[in-house]
């Protein structure tokens, strides 16, 4: 029973990993694609102020990108943890430790 209580909260976490990863995905299409549109209005000639608008979507881009690289260690980190909780069990013959956890855990 603690292996399973164990099991549900690392795949809650990886749930909530992959809804936060989406969610920066998301943001840094968004700014992406502002910041081209931003872009090609200054080489148009558009005001002084697209300039800093074009420089804050660069920045923000960026810290999506690190931000989503920490989050795909996390979640590579939570399954590694996730396979030797399944392994320690079935090594331990702990009950339900034999059974194919592989879709009844997983998220993806």
């Amino acid at each position: 029973m603690r292996f399973h209580r164990l099991l549900e909260a690392l795949t809650e976490l990886s749930v909530q990993l992959d809804h936060e990863t989406a969610g920066l995905q998301a943001r840094y299409v968004r700014a992406s694609d502002d910041a081209a549109f931003s872009f090609q209005e200054l080489e148009n000639g558009g005001g002084a102020g697209l300039s800093s608008k074009v420089d804050d979507l660069t920045i923000s881009m960026a810290r999506c990108l690190a931000r989503i690289a920490a989050l795909q260690g996390q979640v590579a980190f939570i399954e590694m943890l996730r396979q030797s909780v399944i392994s320690y069990a079935e090594d331990m013959a702990i009950d339900g430790a034999g059974e194919d956890h592989s879709n009844q855990w997983s998220h993806h």
